[in-house]
This record gives C-alpha cells, structure tokens and sequence, in this order.
C-alpha cells in the first residue's frame, strides 16, 4: 500500500521575496503533498492520453514498493499516483518523452529503459513505449539493461531530426549488435560504430561551439576505457560518424554528466560536466566532478566528496544565473550529514544550507523547477521541490487566556500558522523563552503544555513562529493561578489562612468546609494542610 507523506508547506516560484530589512528571503526545501509509489529512478512531464502538457510520469523501482507493488510506471492525477498499463517484471530505469519526426505531426511518446523482459506477460525486452493505452515494443528491444534514455539533437531549432540514445549494460538492439549504447529514430535501432567497452551510465548532449557552425555532440560517460574501438577512458564524444575520447579521459568512471553556462556569456560554448569516481580529470587533479571546454579538463574548486551523484542544472530567480546541484550518495551506514547537497555557481562551491535535514539522492527539473527525492526532515523518501520562501508565516489560531488551580489543573496552550517553508516555534514567559523546566513540555513545538502550576507560576505566554523570511508573535494569553487555600485573599497561602479557616471553624462558619463533603470536622483542617497549603 502507498504510504501517504507528511505535507510540508512549500510555495511556488517567484520573484525573490523581500523581508523588511531588505533582505531576500532563501530557498527551502518543501515536501509535495502527494502520496509516493517508491523510490523514484525518473520523472517527465508529458501529454500521452489528453490529462494535459504537465501531466507527471514517474518510474520507481520495483522493490521499493513492497506489498503494494502494482507497476513500475506511474501517472500522477491529483494528488495521487496511478499505475500506467501493465505490470513490468523488473525496474524502469529511465524515462524519456520521444517525438521521432520533431515538428511533424507524429504524436510524441512515452519510453521506459530498464532491466524487464515481459510486460503483463507479452515478451518485451529492456525498454518499451507508452501509446496511450498500452505499452509496446520498441522493434526488436534490448537484451539488457538500460540505464539511461537521452534524446539527443545535433541542432536544436535546425532540420535535423531528434534521436533516442539507450546507454547500458546490453549488447543487443534491434537484434543488432550494439554495444551498451544504440540509437531509435522511431522506426528502426542503429549501431554506434562498434560501441563501448563497457557500460554506460549517463549521457549528454553538448555543442562545442555555442551559437557557431558544429553539430552538437553526444557524450557518454560510464565504466568504460575505449570507444568504437578508440581509447577513451570513461567518457567519450561522439559526432555522428565516430567515437572519439575527451583528451586524456577520466581517472574512474562517470556517474552523470550535466552542462552548464560558467559564464553567463550566450557567445561561448556552455562547459561539459561529468561526476564520477576519479581523482584526475585530463591533466590536472580533479576530486569527482570536472568540466571541460572542448580542449581541457578544469577542476572545479577542490571538488565533492562522493562519485555517486546526481547532477542538475537550475536557475537561480534571485541573480538570474543558473547553478549547478550536486547530490551525492550517502554511505548505508554511520552518521548522515544535515545535507547531502553543493551548489556550484561557476567559480565555487557552497553548502546548500536548509532549516531541516535534507539528503537527497536524485535531482529532477521540470517546467523551470528543481526536484529532487530523499530526505527532507523525518520524511524519507519524499519528493521536494526547492522554492524561494514568499514571506514570514501567518498565526490562524491564538492562544486562549485562563485561570486555574494551583497544582491540580494542567495547562495546554495552542498555536496554529501557516506560511511557506520550515517553520519553528518558541513559547515565552513574560517575554523570556521557555526552555523546558521540570512540568513544561513543548516550549519549541505548537502546542504548549504546564503542568503542577503554583500560585508564583501565574504569567502571560506567547509563541514566536518563524521562518527563513522572518517571525511573528502571537496575541497573549494570560495563565492566572488561584489557590483555595488562600482563603482570606491576600495572595499568599499561609498560616494567616490558617487563622481563617480556624476561625471559621469556631463559628461554624460553611466556608470552613474545605473537603467539600457537608461537614464540618477536622478532616477539613488536615485537607486544608496537606491538599491545598502544600500545593500552593
């Protein structure tokens, strides 16, 4: 069964919001309010059966999902996931939106790339196509498993139709030989000279020369050390005709790859980006990630500490600038970090810095937003989405004054806010910050609890909310403490109220009946000393 998510308050992107002290307000991570089908290994936003242009598509693995395993492919609507078509018998990998004739009229499709052989039973191998109705064949499929999907075109806006790349770990497609890498161009599979020597992770697609002259080029990048044939160690380019290496290659494999605009100059080339598990990158050292400007390999700062990762490019709507996101992948074991994420923003790297843990193990951006699945507080396995914070949070509910006796009634005091991003909570006494003494529970939570209260315990309490754009206060709530053992009302129980109750008790005085049980005894003088002086 799906098991339904915290909701997390997010916001949707905006202009960077300004808080009073001019000040922009950061970006948080906030988890969507929707239920998770798994461990998610894709998502597209694709059109395929009329739910329209924005309609989700996500790929989890199969194991991830447990008892409640019913498709490998999910289609979002609503708020909820719903399985798409039959049941593979092993993951999806990958997913790509494929349109073979470009601008034609040919619809676009639906592909998934992973390691199946049968789809509800019909034998379909490696990757298959989603026709609105039920998935297909891709001709003759792939012996082996896909890792990742690509859409490459070699000139954008230009004539030349788009292809789809499968990368792998196969050495069949279309019953041809093809060698952890083919390509689709809708109708028939074709061999990229005689393939790889080993497989592929992740692929790319990058111009050499920007806005000049030369076809953009596909780059593969996995376990490799030659490439139709060529020395190329772990990543290589190819230009339609040939393989051809990245100078001296790479020192270990590569996990993923990106490009990205270190200049912010539309006149130069956008820089290569590759992650992986290697220490040197061409000539130069190079912990786990590097770019490359078509003629060398540059290291990037003193690099990230892991090779597994999963790379994303995004803009940042505060300086317009886009920024490179690195999540590395955590080790099973040991202490995890607060986050897991580093943002490179074309000359250094920074922490990506949030209010609550966040760990996260793959990125995704769709319509301009970055996504990414993992951690984020408690929640594991969420699906979140980073937005800049839109203002300081909004308090819907006060806290209610109220008088109560000494010791015996306890005091529940309750706050509800709204507001976009993590939010805090800090009750106060008096203006002074709870920290938590003995019969306080919750001074940094919603609701706030005392208990055993005595007559010195009387103050006024209000809760500050925060978050990253500012705070605010709430109305007061005054917490009067009365104790029946001060009978003569001068605010102090003591052995004046003795006194009274004695002579009361002489006169016969009902107000001597502290029990409460009709009667006037000595009982009363012992509840009086032991129930309520004691407790006050």
């Amino acid at each position: 069964m799906m098991s339904v998510r915290r909701v997390a308050a997010f916001s949707v992107l905006s202009l960077a919001a300004v808080v009073a002290d001019g000040q922009s307000c950061p970006r948080e991570w906030g988890v969507l309010p929707i239920d998770s089908p798994g461990q998610y290994t894709g998502i597209v936003a694709f059109d395929a059966e009329g739910f329209g242009p924005g309609t989700w598509y996500a790929s989890v693995k199969k194991h991830s999902t447990g008892v409640g395993y019913r498709a490998n492919v999910w289609r979002l609507g609503g708020a909820s996931w719903e399985p798409v078509g039959e049941q593979l018998d092993g993951d999806v990998n990958a997913l790509a939106v494929f349109d073979a004739d470009g601008d034609g009229p040919g619809p676009a499709m639906l592909y998934a790339g992973g390691d199946f052989t049968t789809i509800g039973g019909a034998a379909i191998s490696g990757i298959a196509r989603w026709n609105g109705a039920a998935w297909e064949a891709v001709g003759a499929g792939i012996n082996g498993r896909v890792h990742v999907l690509h859409v490459h075109d070699t000139d954008g806006a230009g004539p030349a139709r788009p292809v789809l790349i499968a990368g792998g770990a196969f050495t069949e497609a279309g019953g041809l030989a093809a060698r952890r890498i083919a390509e689709w161009d809708g109708a028939v599979w074709s061999v990229l000279s005689t393939g790889m020597s080993n497989n592929v992770n992740a692929l790319a697609t990058w111009d050499s020369d920007g806005p000049g002259p030369a076809p953009a080029r596909l780059i593969a990048g996995g376990y490799f050390v030659a490439a139709g044939g060529t020395t190329a160690r772990f990543i290589a380019q190819w230009d339609g005709a040939v393989w051809s290496p990245l100078a001296e290659g790479l020192g270990g494999a590569v996990s993923s790859l990106a490009t990205f605009d270190h200049d912010d100059d539309p006149s130069t080339p956008q820089r290569l980006v590759a992650g992986g598990v290697f220490r040197r990158a061409g000539a130069v050292e190079a912990r786990c990630i590097a770019d490359w400007d078509g003629t060398v390999w540059r290291a990037m700062g003193e690099g990230i500490s892991s090779g597994g990762m999963s790379l994303a490019v995004a803009q940042n709507d505060e300086t317009g600038r886009p920024e490179l996101f690195a999540a590395m992948v955590q080790s099973a074991g040991g202490a995890q970090p607060p986050t897991n994420m580093s943002i490179w923003d074309g000359s250094a790297w920074r922490l990506d810095q949030q209010p609550v843990r966040t760990v996260m193990d793959r990125l995704f951006v769709m319509d301009g937003s970055l996504y990414a699945q993992g951690i984020v507080d408690d929640d594991f396995g969420a699906l979140a989405r980073l937005d800049r914070l839109t203002g300081p949070p909004l308090i819907t509910v006060q806290p209610i004054s109220r008088t109560v006796e000494a010791w015996y009634d306890d005091v529940e005091l309750r706050v509800a806010a709204s507001g976009p991003g993590h939010l805090t909570y800090q009750w106060r006494r008096n203006g002074e910050p709870l920290i938590g003494p003995t019969f306080v529970w919750g001074a940094d939570q919603d609701v706030l609890r005392l208990g055993h209260m005595r007559l010195g315990d009387a103050a006024v309490f209000d809760c500050v909310v925060s978050n990253g754009c500012g705070a605010v206060t709430s109305e007061p709530a005054a917490i009067e403490v009365y104790c029946p053992a001060d009978l003569n009302h001068d605010g102090v129980a003591d052995w004046n109220d003795v006194l009274q109750f004695l002579e009361w008790y002489e006169a016969g005085d009902s107000r001597a009946d502290i029990d409460g049980d009709g009667r006037i005894d000595m009982l009363d003088f012992w509840f009086l000393l032991h129930e309520k002086l004691d407790r006050c």
